[in-house]
């Protein structure tokens, strides 16, 4: 008789793995580790310990990149303290629009962070159990290129100089854009852009990997040369999964046609 394989979650949310003391030792050790030996498998390691070691929580702050980071600090060794963890905190930080940030010490500064979670990897961990993105994205960007390739534009941000083909656009879905990263999204592109009605679109084309790709609705034309839009476009990604992609609206596209982001989290339930 056959029997059904059962997958365990990694990143799974049941209180009574939360909170762990002897997790919260494993990570003061691997805290240790000089940052320039931390590899794939310290960050492996990591990853399992720091979602359910307890911790201390000290409030958001602003990091040095003036992104909104949950701060989680260790405790010294032997006091009390509140504890917390990031398995119960994740959730939070999602709905809020904030990154999360462990230090070792409460007394280090805000640019000692021993390892930062930006929102969109906090995402992935709860929505793809996985720190790596959505599997979708991850299977596509492996694909061999495409038979004829095309010519790229301006590091795939822009669609200027590429050769005329057929995508496909539509309004990016829940699935793709939950209403917390697009409404976090929407205050980036707010509040650092200085866009009144940020708007988006979602386009899919079989010549690029992954697939999909995030229209944002500015031009290059609009900044002042390819590094400042690029610097941009990182901030863009820090509210979205690894492996997520973004391009600006090419020039002759029409802002009109996409759609504005803050319909993506009106009304939804928390926002």
């Amino acid at each position: 008789m056959a029997t059904a394989s059962v997958q365990i979650q990694r990143f799974h949310r049941n209180r009574a793995a939360m909170f762990d003391p002897g997790l919260t030792v494993e990570l003061a050790r691997l805290f240790e580790a000089d940052r320039e030996m931390r590899d794939s498998d310290w960050l492996g390691r990591f990853y399992d310990v720091a979602w359910f070691a307890g911790v201390g929580a000290a409030g958001v702050y602003a990091g040095p990149d003036g992104l909104p980071y949950l701060r989680l600090n260790l405790p010294k060794d032997g006091a009390a303290f509140d504890s917390h963890c990031l398995a119960n905190r994740a959730g939070d930080c999602l709905a809020a629009g904030w990154g999360a940030a462990l230090f070792a010490s409460a007394a280090d500064p805000p640019d000692a962070a021993q390892f930062v979670f930006s929102l969109g990897v906090l995402d992935s961990l709860i929505r793809y159990d996985s720190p790596d993105g959505d599997p979708i994205d991850i299977a596509e960007s492996a694909l061999p290129p495409p038979p004829a390739p095309q010519k790229r534009g301006w590091l795939g941000f822009g669609a200027a100089k590429e050769a005329s083909r057929q995508v496909l656009l539509a309004t990016p879905s829940d699935q793709f854009l939950p209403p917390y990263a697009a409404k976090a999204l929407h205050k980036y592109l707010t509040q650092a852009w200085g866009l009144a009605n940020p708007r988006v679109l979602l386009m899919t084309d079989m010549t690029l990997r992954p697939h999909r790709q995030l229209v944002i609705g500015r031009r290059r034309s609009d900044f002042p040369d390819e590094q400042a839009a690029w610097q941009a476009m990182q901030y863009v990604l820090w509210h979205l999964p690894p492996m997520r992609s973004v391009v600006l609206l090419p020039e002759n596209w029409r802002l009109e046609e996409m759609t504005p982001l803050r319909d993506l989290f009106a009304g939804a339930p928390g926002l």
